[in-house]
């Protein structure tokens, strides 16, 4: 799975919203883990990160 781009953002915006860390990234490799019975058994409708 690659991550999201944020090459889309100036220097101005990056004070309003919560950049990427270390615990983006644990979340990440977590999904990545346990995708496929996240995909076929769970199946769930929304993962949801509060930074």
């Amino acid at each position: 799975m690659s991550l999201p781009s944020l090459d889309h953002f100036n220097f101005r915006e990056y004070d309003h919203f919560y950049e990427p860390a270390e615990d983006t990234y644990l979340l990440i490799d977590a999904l990545q883990a346990d995708a496929d019975l996240l995909r076929y058994s769970v199946r769930p409708r929304v993962c949801l990160e509060i930074g």
